[in-house]
């Protein structure tokens, strides 16, 4: 299958994650192709603009990933989701990072959100992780969310 890794990462924490579930991919056949994409900063009041997201036709799977930011998906990633058409015959999973320790201060509901979009776009999606980034088992989450994410895709 060939894969495309959708990544919206600030800090570096949703593309770390990324780049360490690529070799697990690769290891179960899967070509992948990695899309680290930033926002355009805007501190003259602007409302956030959406992501440019690459061509995805070419990719039978895709992995959307994106932080949290005050408690909810993080806006450009939210509205990239929603400028696209169609998701239908693409399996996909779906990432998210926060710096709080608990999942229920933005994490669960912004990865929810991440996939009831992809789902009204007729995406088939199989995995839905969040990784809170300050926790004393961010360890054991990233293993999870690495695992979660390639299974989705057997």
């Amino acid at each position: 299958m060939n894969i495309g890794l959708i990544i919206h990462s600030q800090t570096g924490h949703t593309l770390e994650i990324a780049e360490k579930l690529i070799p697990v991919l690769q290891s179960q056949g899967h070509q992948t192709t990695l899309f680290h994409i930033k926002a355009e900063k805007t501190n003259n009041g602007k409302a956030p603009q959406p992501l440019e997201l690459p061509n995805l036709e070419g990719f039978e799977g895709i992995v959307f990933g994106s932080h949290v930011e005050a408690f909810q998906l993080a806006i450009p990633m939210k509205l990239a989701l929603e400028k696209i058409v169609s998701l239908k015959g693409k399996v996909i999973g779906c990432v998210v990072t926060q710096q709080l320790k608990k999942p229920w201060l933005g994490g669960s509901w912004a990865s929810m959100k991440m996939s009831k979009i992809c789902e009204s776009k007729e995406g088939s999606v199989k995995a839905v992780t969040s990784v809170q980034w300050s926790s004393n088992e961010k360890q054991e989450l990233i293993e999870h969310a690495i695992k979660a994410l390639a299974e989705a895709f057997q």
